[in-house]
Order: structure tokens, then sequence, then C-alpha cells
């Protein structure tokens, strides 16, 4: 029986490695746009502490269709898009930044509310004693 064990053991091992060589060799042969389109996508899916089968639900699609699009075997329609990100509740081209990106947006948002708040300012003294 303790043979027996250790041979399922060791069989679900060598499919753990299996599994995680044959993710591997399709991330590394996706381009940048859908590697980071699959990390922002599956970001966004935890951040809304939603399962794929949840996400598939909100969206009218099957769940071994989200986990396509999550694995980079398939690729979403813009209707689709659209629906993922309805149910994400974000903007599609939060799907397409990557960090670098992501911190240069945030940096740029800053600073256009900075100068904002700052013209407002300016504009609030300048009624005051005009």
């Amino acid at each position: 029986m303790k043979r027996l064990i250790d041979h399922i053991h060791t069989l679900l091992e060598n499919c753990q490695a299996l599994i995680l060589h044959t993710i591997y060799v399709q991330v590394r042969a996706l381009n940048d746009t859908q590697r980071i389109f699959i990390q922002n996508l599956r970001k966004a899916r935890r951040k809304a502490d939603l399962t794929q089968a949840t996400v598939a639900e909100k969206c009218s699609l099957s769940t071994y269709y989200v986990t396509e699009i999550e694995t980079g075997r398939r690729f979403p329609s813009i209707d689709t898009l659209q629906k993922l990100c309805e149910a994400l509740d974000i903007r599609p081209y939060m799907l397409f930044l990557s960090e670098e990106d992501s911190f240069r947006f945030l940096d740029t948002v800053r600073d256009e509310l900075y100068l904002g708040r700052l013209k407002q300012s300016i504009d609030e003294v300048f009624e005051k004693y005009h």
C-alpha cells in the first residue's frame, strides 16, 4: 500500500511539473502586450475577490473560456473585453498598462490634480483680492 501511495505521489509531482512547464512555455510564447493583459486581468479578478466562475457568470461566458483567456490560449473580442471590465469594475485601458506605465500614469494624474488644485487656489486668491 505504501508503495502505491509513493507511486501516486510521484505521479502527482510529475503532473505538477508538466503543468508548470506547459504554462511557462505558453507564457514565454506570448508577446508583451498579451502577457501584460493576462497579468492585469488576473490581478483585477483577484483584487475584486472573484473566482473565474463568478466572472464567467457575470459575463455570460463559460468558466472554461475565462480560464482560456487567463492562460493566454484565447483572447477576448472587444465585446467580451467590455463585459470582463464591467464584471471587474475597471476601465479597459487598465488591462493593457504595464506596471511601469501604471506608475507613470499615476504620476501624471497626481501632477494634474496638484496643478488643478494650485490653479483653483490661485483663482480663489485672485478673486478675493481683485
